[in-house]
């Protein structure tokens, strides 16, 4: 285990936040228990790999990517982006 991960976090704030979701009202910094602010949406591009390869997983039943899949797409309403639809066939 690296030795960064057996270190807690740090209680000053740390000056360099690094946001994470810590539930649906509040981001956190992932380095200090001082850095938090209302939670805000994340900006993943429609055709990003990312987004893509969880709309793969979700198609083949994982329940994780769906639920992110799902976040991601309630992030795309807030951001005033329409929702991703794959290309016809």
């Amino acid at each position: 285990m690296p030795l960064a991960m057996r270190m807690p976090l740090g209680t000053r704030d740390c000056g360099q936040h690094e946001w994470r979701h810590w539930d649906d009202d509040i981001d956190v910094c992932s380095h200090c228990l001082a850095g938090e602010r209302p939670r805000q949406p994340i900006d993943v591009p429609i055709d990003h790999e990312l987004r893509m390869d969880l709309v793969r997983r979700a198609g083949e039943g994982d329940d994780l990517s769906a639920r992110v899949l799902d976040r991601l797409h309630a992030d795309d309403r807030e951001l005033g982006r329409p929702r991703w639809r794959p290309p016809a066939t």
